[in-house]
C-alpha cells in the first residue's frame, strides 16, 4: 500500500511539472499576451461609438521588456496612441499617449503610469496611475488572454477617479 501511494505521488508530481513545463509563461516567447488584437465592437461593453478603431500590439524585447503599442481612431475622428514599455514585476511604468507625450517632452510633466503583475500564464492584474502617482481607478482591472489563444478580454470593474462607476469589457482578437 506504501509502494502504491509513493508512486502514486511521485506520478502526480511528474504530471505537474510536464504540465508548469507546456504551460506559457508571461513575459516569455509562449506569453499568449504577445502578438496584435484588434478591438471587436460587437462583443465590447458598453458598446463604443461609431468609427472607434483601436489596435493593440504587445512585443517581448530581447531585454525581458514588453513593448505595449495601442493605435487607434477616436469616435471624433482624432488619431490617438500609447505606448509603454513593462515587465510582470508590480513596479510602476510610464505610458506616453498622444497627450502625455507633449507635455513630458516639452515641460517635464511626469506621465501616467501602470503597474503589471501575472496572476497566472494568461491573466494579469493592472494598476494605472496618473502622473502624481495617485490611481485613476479604484477596482479590480484585468487583462485575460482566452486558452485558445485568439481573444483578449479588458476587464475594469469599479471606480474612476471622478467616483463614476466604471464596468467596461474591451474585447479584442488576435490579428497575428
Amino acid at each position: 500500500m506504501k509502494r502504491s501511494l509513493s508512486a502514486l505521488g511521485i506520478s502526480m508530481m511528474f504530471c505537474s511539472v510536464v504540465a508548469l513545463a507546456q504551460a506559457p509563461a508571461a513575459g516569455t516567447k509562449t506569453d499568449p499576451l504577445l502578438g496584435t488584437w484588434k478591438l471587436n465592437l460587437e462583443k465590447t461593453t458598453p458598446k463604443p461609438p461609431a468609427g472607434v478603431v483601436s489596435v493593440r500590439q504587445y512585443i517581448l524585447r530581447p531585454d525581458g521588456f514588453i513593448e505595449t503599442i495601442f493605435s487607434g481612431v477616436g469616435a471624433q475622428g482624432n488619431p490617438n496612441f500609447l505606448e509603454s514599455t513593462w515587465k510582470y514585476d508590480g513596479n510602476d511604468y510610464p505610458m506616453y499617449t498622444q497627450v502625455s507625450l507633449p507635455d513630458f517632452s516639452t515641460k517635464s510633466v511626469k506621465p501616467p503610469t501602470s503597474a503589471y503583475r501575472a496572476v497566472d500564464a494568461y491573466t494579469t492584474e493592472l494598476i494605472q496611475k496618473d502622473g502624481s502617482g495617485k490611481p485613476v481607478f479604484t477596482g479590480i482591472r484585468t487583462r485575460v488572454v482566452s486558452k485558445d489563444g485568439k481573444t483578449l478580454t479588458d476587464t475594469s470593474k469599479g471606480t474612476n477617479a471622478q467616483g463614476r462607476a466604471v464596468d467596461t469589457v474591451l474585447v479584442y482578437d488576435k490579428v497575428q
